[in-house]
Formats: structure tokens, sequence, C-alpha cells
């Protein structure tokens, strides 16, 4: 690959071109490709090789339009490789983790339950063995892969699940997937892919680099400061349902990809809470 024009001039000064010229970089004349497919998984934590994907969700774009919006529980409560205390007790934690005290409310949902799990999820086996398949297509069709803090996560999730779960491993490419988390930070910190530098390898170098002060959460930041709460109507409330985490994914590239949002602002600020 030869070095990008972009990164010999002068970084222009607004935050859209950091997206803009990074998909430029990657994707070429051409642009990216007409279709591609959001996913977002919801676990029981962030270890991988502890904790489990709960929900698997996803949207299905094409020309910049969602076409198929998706959210699918795992019932892991019929399993026996799952201890079913330590099941419950996670989700009522991870519960507690978003959405705070009653008294200390975050204004954040968590609507994964034990008893949702049990009542309306599906064999973890078989939801996996779907999204495989559907992966495979997406690959085979030329489309890409969006995520949300997806190295970080998302991905990390999914490959491990596929081999332990189904014993049929999947590795997303490092041109597969795009992070729209890291491209909302580095629109912030004006951090620009190097020459020679793999898009995976750009990402994760964004999402590591220290950025006090930067935001580039889904609910904490992106639904206000890119409009997406207006434009696509989507509320806090959404946020962590995978489905509706997927689409607002796919949401966010598209602004990011037209360049139309404001400067990147943080969202009106709460009062402080006391201390007790």
């Amino acid at each position: 690959m030869s070095e990008n024009h972009f990164l010999k001039t002068t970084p222009p000064a607004t935050s859209q071109s950091v997206s803009q010229t990074t998909l430029d970089q990657y994707y070429g004349p051409k642009g990216m490709p007409s279709q591609y497919l959001g996913v977002d998984v919801e676990t029981t934590g962030f270890k991988r090789d502890w904790d489990l994907i709960v929900e698997l969700g996803h949207c299905v774009m094409r020309n910049g339009q969602p076409v198929q919006v998706v959210s699918t529980l795992l019932d892991w409560t019929r399993s026996k490789h799952v201890d079913q205390d330590w099941l419950e007790k996670k989700l009522i934690q991870v519960r507690h983790n978003i959405e705070g005290d009653p008294e200390r409310p975050t204004g954040r949902k968590w609507p994964i339950t034990f008893e949702r799990l049990r009542d309306e999820g599906q064999s973890p086996r078989k939801v996996l063995k779907f999204y495989r398949q559907l992966f495979e297509m997406i690959r085979d069709e030329g489309g890409l892969y969006v995520m949300h803090n997806g190295w970080q996560c998302d991905v990390k999730f999914l490959e491990a699940a596929f081999e332990e779960w189904i014993n049929d491993p999947f590795v997303f490419a490092p041109h597969e997937v795009i992070d729209t988390g890291a491209l909302v930070k580095a629109a912030q910190m004006h951090l620009r892919p190097k020459a020679e530098e793999s898009m995976k390898d750009y990402f994760l170098r964004v999402v590591r680099a220290a950025a006090p002060g930067v935001l580039w959460s889904l609910d904490g930041f992106c639904l206000e400061a890119y409009g997406l709460d207006k434009k696509y109507e989507l509320t806090r409330e959404d946020i962590h349902a995978a489905g509706m985490d997927a689409y607002a994914a796919c949401c966010l590239l598209e602004e990011l990809r037209a360049g139309e949002h404001p400067q990147p602002r943080k969202p009106t600020s709460k009062k402080p809470r006391k201390r007790r």
C-alpha cells in the first residue's frame, strides 16, 4: 500500500475529516460496500473466557438504509454447562451496574433478565450457528461488519463463542470490521491511520490511546452529540438491546460518512451527586 495522500497534508480542523479520510484510505475511490451488517452482543461481563453472550443482534444495511433489525436472546438457563445461580447473579449485577441504584438511577436500561432468557431465549448453539452462517454469507458477498467498540469487545466474544460452543471458528479479517466507537474517538483526537497500518491496528491504537475527557459511548455521548436521538428517534432506553445497538452503530456510521453532523459536543451535564 502506498502512502495515502491525506497523510501528507495538514489535517482539516473539522471532526468529520478524520472519519471520512480514514474510510477513503481503506476503501479507496469506490468507497465502502453498499451492503454491511451492524452487529452487537450483550454479555454477562467483560471476560470472554468466562462470561457469556446473552443477546445477539444485527442490522442489515443496504445503500444506507436499514432493511432488517433483529435481536435474539440466548437461553443459557437450560444449559448443563452453566451454573444457574452464577448466571442469575451475574444478570442482576449487570443490571445494577447499568441502571444504578433506585435512589440514583442512571437513566440507562438493562432489559435482560434470567426470566427473559428462560421464557424468550433460543438455544445458544442454534443462535451461534445462525450468526456463523450469516457472517460467512456477508463475507462471501463482499460486505463488512460494523460494531461500536467492536475490536475490544464484540469481536473477541464472537470468535471465542464460535470456537467454544459450536466448534466452528470464525476469525474477522483486519479490513472487515469498522469500529464506530474508535472513529468517534479518533475524530476528537485528530488521529489518522499511519501508512501501511491495517484498519484493525489503527482502530486498536485509537481505542488504547489515553484520552482524558474524550467520550465515545453510544448512550452517554453519541446519541446527543451526533443527533441520533432526533434524526433516528433513538433513546437511551433503546441502547443495550443488541439489535437496537447494532442499528444505532449503523446510523452513527452514516452520519460519520456524510460529514453533515456538527462538531461532537458533550451532552448537557447533570448536577453532581452528593457524597454520602
